[in-house]
C-alpha cells in the first residue's frame, strides 16, 4: 500500500466557496489500471476552488482503480511521473525478465 494525497469533493469544511478537500489515502498499486494528467483539477486550482495550502504550480494525476469488475477514479496530488514512481510503476524501474 502506498500513501497518496487525494483531492475530493467534500463538504467544504466551513469554507463556503470551496467544494474540494484533501485527505491521505492508501492505494494498492496492483489496483491501478490507468493514470493520466488531471487538467480539470489544475483548472480548478487556478480558479481558486481547491484548498489554499496547495501551490499554484501543483500538478494532479487521475487514477483509475479497479475493484473486481468495477472501476472508479480518484484525483491525487502530484504529476504522473512522481505518482508512477511512488506506486512502483515507473518504466525506469521495470526490468525485462529472461529465462
Amino acid at each position: 500500500m502506498v500513501k497518496l494525497v487525494e483531492v475530493f469533493r467534500g463538504n467544504g469544511m466551513g469554507r463556503p466557496k470551496i467544494g474540494f478537500t484533501l485527505r491521505e489515502i492508501y492505494v494498492n498499486p496492483s489496483h491501478v489500471s490507468c493514470m493520466y494528467e488531471d487538467a480539470a483539477m489544475e483548472h480548478s486550482l487556478r480558479e481558486g476552488y481547491l484548498p489554499d495550502e496547495l501551490d499554484e504550480r501543483q500538478s494532479f494525476t487521475k487514477l483509475q482503480l479497479s475493484q473486481g469488475q468495477t472501476f472508479y477514479y480518484i484525483s491525487v496530488v502530484g504529476d504522473v511521473d512522481s505518482i508512477s514512481e511512488k506506486l512502483g510503476l515507473s518504466l525506469r524501474r521495470r526490468q525485462l525478465l529472461h529465462d
